[in-house]
């Protein structure tokens, strides 16, 4: 015996059941705090101690008592059941057969190679004049170099200079671009890059890219 309140009370196999009518949540909380044990204990009692009282009063046999608990007991005999059917074999899908449905859908599994990086754009399109585009290129230079330094903070590098506004607004962030949609000579550079490299100025047809990787 547990506990014992009246003629209601809470036995050793009571608690030895209990594990399995908690949810995973409250198990968890259980292990990690074991003195909350002390108020399952007592609201176990609690309604013991009042499903002691309903059975003295009859209240068990009400005819609409019985009606909801027939009704109940039909509705965890269904839910198990569907449960008990619906749960698949512990040993499927099979190696063969995960091995099968890869080989009949490689296409979906391939994802094109792609890299992730930022770049400050310096736009100096093919029809620029040879001023405007030394310009634009000892801006890019600069920019890389200040890139470069110490300590720099290239998304601000972008968000004050970039001419590409989409990505300067993501502080240049231009997330994962599959190979196929970089510029042949941005693609180059990415080669031989390492996480946190910069690179450029990089002259393109649109103008001159300064990247990080």
């Amino acid at each position: 015996m547990i506990a014992r309140t009246g003629t209601a009370s809470v036995t050793q196999a009571d608690m030895t059941s209990l594990p399995g009518s908690l949810t995973p949540d409250m198990r968890a909380r259980l292990a990690a705090n074991p003195a909350q044990l002390d108020q399952v204990v007592r609201a176990k009692l609690a309604a013991s101690a009042v499903l002691a009282e309903a059975h003295d009063k009859g209240w068990d046999k009400q005819p609409q008592v019985l009606a909801m608990i027939d009704e109940a007991r039909r509705d965890v005999v269904v839910r198990s059941y569907l449960a008990s059917v619906s749960t698949p074999p512990a040993d499927y899908p099979s190696d063969a057969e995960i091995q099968a449905a890869y080989d009949q859908n490689q296409s979906v599994f391939m994802q094109p190679h792609a890299v992730r990086i930022s770049q400050i754009f310096i736009a100096s399109p093919a029809s620029a004049d040879a001023a405007s585009a030394d310009k634009a290129r000892k801006r890019a230079a600069d920019l890389a170099h200040e890139a470069r330094a110490s300590g720099a903070d290239f998304a601000a590098l972008v968000k004050a200079n970039s001419d590409e506004q989409q990505s300067a607004a993501n502080g240049g962030d231009m997330g994962f671009v599959p190979d196929g949609l970089l510029m042949p000579e941005v693609r180059k550079a990415t080669d031989t890059m390492k996480t946190g490299d910069v690179a450029g100025p990089i002259q393109t047809a649109a103008g001159f890219h300064v990247i990080k990787s």
